[in-house]
């Protein structure tokens, strides 16, 4: 019965068209930043507001993990949206074989094209930390 319930509310919404996508980004272009091992260097997120509830579709973020010599390490992630039964909350889960590990040697290039984001490394510190801008 709640089931139903919930589709017939929901269900114009989606007929007309009365909802919002919604893109977050972690970042601004042109901006530097500090990134320490396992921070997020940018993540983007698309939501859908439905008037009721917003519900979480996907997600994806770039983790960098330090340097060894020149070579910067950084993990991709890619999540998608999950609503328990009976819940307005939705929730992260990381999608399987959508992470990968990258290594970019900085001897060759400071800049990093990954899924169509460019970004510039600019500093690698002694602390182990990076600055960057995306472009």
């Amino acid at each position: 019965m709640k089931k139903v319930l919930w589709v017939l509310l929901l269900l114009p919404l989606f007929l007309t068209g009365c909802y919002e996508k919604m893109v977050t980004k972690s970042y601004d272009i042109k901006t530097t930043y500090t990134a320490y091992i396992g921070d997020v260097i940018l993540s983007e997120e698309v939501t859908m507001d439905t008037g009721i509830a917003t519900a979480k579709l996907s997600k994806f973020e770039l983790l960098y993990n330090g340097k060894v010599g020149n070579t910067i390490n950084i993990t991709y992630r890619e999540y998608y949206g999950y609503t328990p039964q009976n819940s307005f909350t939705s929730r992260w889960l990381v999608k399987d074989g959508f992470t990968q590990q990258l290594n970019y040697d900085l001897d060759n290039s400071k800049i990093i094209n990954y899924k169509g984001r460019v970004i510039e490394i600019l500093e690698i510190n002694s602390d182990n930390s990076i600055a960057f801008m995306v472009q």
